[in-house]
């Protein structure tokens, strides 16, 4: 006997929680600017509409404090268009101060009239005083922050998928829940058990269609001791504001009387408020209530089963099988195109769609697509341009687009190899772009994932290795390392949003950045070079001088425009200098040297100390280095990407405390003490130059070692004794317990002598 269903309007389920918050509120003061304008790429975690993009600051754990107006990383943000077209990343502004946290990746946040749909991670707690913040609370709120709406409804498990749709003016959310398909109307705040124990169902890879396909299993005999389920299936669509079934089922009233005894005063044992598209009733197969197409001839004795590939372009994607067969076409059967508007027309009929018009036919309805799914699998990328199909799969490394033709008696398939040396790659959606159809896909990253790109829609001749044309060459983003565990990066109109999974020592603080991606792959081409000459160099000149390495690789993150982090420094009453021009970082520390009887002459050498500036300044030995054609230094992190965004005070401290760490020297040791010398002091170097990038910023998330595709490795010499510059005090014997050979200076000049390894950690 099924348990029973389900009650799942707040109301009630919060019955179970110590303290619901249930009032509406506000995050203060209303947000100015036009809210008007068309809403583009719903769902997902960046949402365009009108003048601005709406994202999710960051990915964050559904366990973090979900305190309104706290919120911080996890929360809904905006950035107005005009801001990221004039450089100006720091003017993003909080729209909700709720956690953006619920685990259907595939789904997120949605954007009807003047108001953002959302789940939320419940702040209600239990009877013992926890928080229950697997619960996901489902909400809305106006998109100038005010007007939160009160609880629509709550879950109690934060994976649950779902969707926020608009049918008829209504905005309705639809989810699955232990494999029962519900509606709740926002407006009537009603909610609809639309389909009791689906087999298999589908959302649409349009996450704003207000419907969905599932399978069901035939009942025979429900009411009676000897029911069973019959061997073949069926499949039903069902829309989001459906409240009533189409079709009459009756049942024995003692046996449904005893079913409501058990299951409660309104259940019943089979819901299902779909229209059936397909039925695969076999001409041997009992006629039941659930069959809805009575006198129709079945084409086959035992019947069909099917499943569902994919919800895509208006249609299903489906196999079928022959029930009581032994073996079947492929992986599952022929894979058929049945679009919505013929499976939901008024003239269709479930059992005579099945029919087949020749020996390799598909019927008058269905096209088909592959004689098997082992290219053309729910992993696929289906498109379908102009009426003719064609999908883009993985195999052995490689990208392919297969075009299908229709030609008598089947289909004839041409395939394209679009794409090499792309391991483990997963293909995530495509593009239009003026000419260029582009597909983006993921691969291995450094800490997280990286994005690729392949232009999909080429001939075959575009793509040949003799010819090389750059624009037809698949690329890898490479300076893009995004969350492995998170959306992936959202492409809207000319900006890349990803969510940076750069480590900064072993943590990857996952705040959302953009990336200006405008121009072709050969475009993007020329950008990864600039980006692994930059990356190699500091690598390069980190395993050979590791404080000097240092101070460039901070250099590189943190000069340039890097609003998030200017902001911190800002909030905190700090000057808003780079960390080499605060002296907070090193006030503290430079005392303790002082004591000692040493200055920071001796922290860094002269040489570093020249070979920094020059790098900052691009001049000496990296003049005319890291220029791009049109005068601007590469030499810096936000020529390629830049934050946006707010990050919480405890990430900045953290961060802020890590770029100090990472820059001081530590040259004291056991052995240095027990002879009496003097103890060094842990100083950071005060470098004052002039940055060479207009915007202020201060230290950010940085990862520690720099990715770098350079195939030689550099090999790390031996740490050697640390060689002190004595320019200001020539009478400190700085070898007086040195059992080496001692440095012979040659005579005759002035030239600074520069060990081959200084300062080794």
């Amino acid at each position: 006997m099924r348990k029973g269903i389900k009650t799942i309007l707040a109301g009630t389920l919060a019955l179970c929680f110590a303290a619901p918050a249930f009032v509406g509120c506000s995050s203060g003061s209303a947000l100015e600017g036009d809210f008007s304008g068309e809403v583009s790429s719903n769902g997902g975690f960046v949402v365009e509409k009108g003048n601005y993009y709406y994202f999710i600051n960051g990915k964050q754990e559904h366990t973090a404090s979900n305190e309104f107006g706290t919120v911080v990383k996890g929360s809904l943000m905006r950035i107005a268009k005009s801001a990221l077209s004039s450089g100006a990343y720091g003017e993003a502004e909080t729209v909700v101060p709720s956690l953006m946290v619920a685990g259907d990746y595939t789904s997120g946040i949605y954007i009807y009239g003047d108001r953002v749909y959302y789940a939320t991670p419940t702040t209600a707690k239990n009877q013992s005083g926890s928080v229950e913040n697997s619960f996901l609370d489902f909400k809305s709120t106006k998109l100038d922050g005010t007007d939160t709406s009160d609880l629509y409804f709550r879950l109690e498990d934060n994976t649950i998928q779902y969707r926020f749709v608009e049918e008829n003016g209504v905005v309705y959310c639809m989810y699955v829940e232990d494999a029962d398909i519900y509606s709740f109307n926002t407006a009537e705040r009603k909610s609809t058990m639309l389909v009791q124990d689906a087999g298999s169902y589908l959302f649409s890879t349009d996450v704003e269609k207000p419907g969905m396909y599932y399978t069901m299993p035939v009942q025979v005999d429900i009411d009676k001791p000897s029911n069973y389920t019959d061997k073949y299936t069926q499949i039903y669509y069902v829309s989001a504001s459906v409240t009533e079934a189409p079709y009459t089922y009756e049942y024995d009233e003692k046996y449904l009387s005893d079913y409501r005894k058990e299951n409660g005063k309104d259940a019943l044992p089979y819901v299902n408020l779909g229209t059936i598209v397909l039925d695969g009733r076999g001409s041997d197969s009992a006629f039941t209530q659930y069959n809805h197409n009575e006198g129709t001839t079945a084409y086959t004795p035992s019947g069909y089963t099917y499943s569902l590939v994919a919800y895509a372009n208006d249609g299903l994607y489906y196999t079928r099988s022959y029930v009581d067969t032994t073996s079947s076409t492929g992986d599952g059967g022929w894979l058929f195109y049945l679009s919505d508007e013929n499976a939901r027309s008024t003239s269709w009929n479930a059992v005579s769609g099945n029919a087949d018009t020749s020996l390799f036919g598909a019927g008058e309805y269905n096209d088909i697509i592959a004689y098997d799914t082992t290219k053309a699998s729910s992993s696929a990328i289906f498109l379908k341009e102009g009426g003719a199909h064609s999908y883009l799969y993985t195999e052995n490394n490689a990208i392919f687009r297969n075009d299908v033709k229709e030609i008598q008696n089947g289909i004839e398939v041409k395939s394209t190899r679009i794409a090499d040396s792309v391991s483990s790659a997963t293909l995530l959606y495509t593009e239009k772009s003026d000419s260029f159809g582009y597909v983006y896909y993921s691969e291995t990253g450094t800490n997280g994932k990286a994005l690729g790109r392949a232009v999909y829609n080429g001939e075959e001749g575009d793509y040949n290795a003799l010819l090389a044309n750059p624009d037809y060459q698949p690329v890898k983003i490479a300076p893009i390392d995004y969350a492995s565990d998170w959306y992936a990066p959202e492409k809207l109109g000319d900006y890349l949003f990803f969510s940076n999974a750069e480590a900064l020592q072993e943590t990857a603080y996952n705040y959302v950045c953009v990336m200006d991606l405008k121009g072709t792959n050969a475009d993007i081409a020329a950008l990864n070079e600039k980006f692994e000459e930059i990356t190699t160099e500091i690598t390069d000149v980190k395993a050979k001088y590791n404080a000097l390495g240092n101070l460039m690789f901070y250099h590189y993150w943190t000069a340039g425009d890097n609003p998030v982090f200017n902001r911190y420094y800002l909030d905190q009453g700090k000057s808003g200098k780079t960390m080499y021009e605060n002296t907070d970082y090193y006030t503290a520390s430079l005392k303790e040297a002082e004591e000692e009887g040493y200055t920071d002459t001796y922290l860094y050498s002269a040489y570093f100390k020249d070979t920094f500036r020059d790098f900052q300044a691009g001049t000496g030995e990296y003049q005319g280095k890291f220029v791009d054609e049109s005068g601007k230094s590469y030499a810096v992190q936000s020529y390629f990407y830049h934050w946006i965004g707010r990050m919480t005070d405890d990430d900045m401290e953290a961060i802020d405390k890590v770029c100090q760490d990472s820059l001081v020297l530590s040259i004291t040791s056991s052995e240095e003490k027990e002879e009496g010398l003097p103890v060094w002091a842990i100083v950071l170097i005060v470098v004052g130059s002039v940055l060479v990038a207009a915007g202020i910023a201060a230290a950010i998330a940085i990862p520690l070692v720099l990715r770098s595709k350079k195939k030689e490795q550099v090999e790390k010499p031996k740490a050697e004794k640390l060689v002190v510059d004595t320019t200001d005090d020539e009478n400190i014997d700085v070898y007086a317990d040195d059992d080496s050979e001692p440095v012979e200076t040659p005579e005759e000049t002035t030239e600074e002598i520069v060990p081959e390894s200084e300062d080794k950690e």
